[in-house]
């Protein structure tokens, strides 16, 4: 058992026996940011409680707090709690006071802390600059200004590899890829065990529609990523297994994306479309069923037509032909609003059935309809 458990498990045995357990400052401020990660806010608050009644007025736990109203959204009263604190001589809250002002949509305002820093010589300005240059990067609308935010820190830190990591990501996000792929080669180049940057390079490859290379760099980014980075590998795997299939290295792309079943992160209605598509690839319309069926069981399922298409093609293949009409009609009651979409998912956009077709299928019940489809596209009787 690794500490964080440890740690979780004495939590929630003295809860069970409504003791209260002694916790060091650093086991505190470990349990308050793994139900952070959980975003399990009862036991959040129950931690912070805890934390304040043993360790009254530590910095470590306001902190904490701070990151707590953070990921409630209560941005201004994290920036409240901030601001009655010494801050500027520590680095984490200068960034959270960042991050704060972005949440209120207050960028002006961060602008205007960063050059108060400046101003004070405040010895974690650069990293501040840094942050900044990624909150204005994951700013749609302020992608332009990002752009002249780095251009001008980088006056005042040329060689600050982050920013200009912060360059190359805003590079790539105006589409101009090829000149992405120029600075992200130079980074590489500087430093090889950049995972970020591997991990930027592979996207911008695949844009160019390279995906040898595509997948070279992202095993180069795996190569380079830390133990302690379980969320961000899941990542860099789930995009190889997509540059995989993009490559119609279909068998490879499969023991990937088996691969992902066991990780904590898996999401089947992200991963078991392209599963099930690449055993169709292969004809192997059995394990694409099994596949595809698991998406149709989740409760985020929402009608994709590309999914209904190709689960009903796999229960043709395999001799479901009732389970197809049962699912087909189901899919028309459950989307009536959709009834213009029908043709395509029926994939009789240019077929001469359509016009037919098209003039009574208001007047069918949602079984007809997915009979008539199925009679006319897999002679279903």
């Amino acid at each position: 058992m690794d500490n964080i458990s440890f740690i979780v498990e004495r939590f929630f045995k003295a809860q069970k026996k409504e003791i209260i357990p002694y916790f060091d400052v650093e086991e505190i401020v470990q349990l308050i940011d793994y139900f952070i990660d959980e975003e399990d806010i009862d036991n959040l608050h129950e931690a912070l409680k805890l934390g304040y009644e043993l360790h009254p007025n530590n910095l470590q736990i306001s902190i904490a707090s701070v990151k707590t109203l953070i990921l409630m959204e209560k941005f201004e009263t994290a920036l409240e709690s901030i601001e009655k604190i010494a801050h500027k001589e520590n680095k984490e809250l200068v960034l959270l006071q960042l991050e704060c002002y972005f949440g209120c949509r207050r960028p002006e305002d961060a602008l205007l802390f960063l050059d108060e820093l400046k101003a004070e010589n405040c010895p974690h300005f650069e990293d501040a600059v840094v942050y900044m240059a990624g909150l204005l990067n994951d700013l749609e609308m302020h992608r332009k200004e990002a752009l002249m935010f780095i251009k001008k820190s980088l006056t005042m830190f040329p060689d600050n590899f982050l920013l200009r990591t912060e360059l190359c990501y805003n590079i790539e996000l105006q589409g101009k890829t090829k000149e992405a792929l120029d600075l992200c080669c130079q980074l590489i180049d500087e430093n090889p065990f950049a995972t970020e940057v591997w991990y930027m390079q592979g996207r911008l490859y695949a844009a160019e529609g390279d995906y040898e290379k595509a997948i070279d760099s992202l095993d180069f980014a795996l190569t380079c990523l830390d133990d302690d980075e379980p969320d961000f590998e899941y990542e860099l795997k789930q995009m190889k297994a997509l540059y995989l299939y993009e490559n119609a290295s279909y068998e490879k792309a499969i023991s990937v994306y088996k691969d992902l079943e066991s990780n904590d992160f898996f999401d089947s209605t992200e991963v078991n479309p392209y599963l099930g598509e690449c055993y169709m690839k292969m004809g192997d319309y059995e394990n694409a069923y099994h596949a595809l069926k698991k998406v149709f069981g989740h409760e985020d399922f929402d009608g994709e037509v590309s999914l209904i298409r190709n689960f009903l093609l796999c229960c043709i293949e395999t001799g479901r032909k009732d389970e197809a009409l049962d699912v087909l009609t189901e899919t028309l009651k459950s989307y009536p609003d959709n009834i213009d979409d029908y043709p395509s998912i029926f994939e009789i956009m240019n077929d001469p059935f359509l016009s037919s077709y098209a003039k009574k299928k208001k007047r069918l019940t949602p079984g007809d309809m997915a009979r008539d489809y199925l009679n006319h596209k897999y002679n279903y009787n």
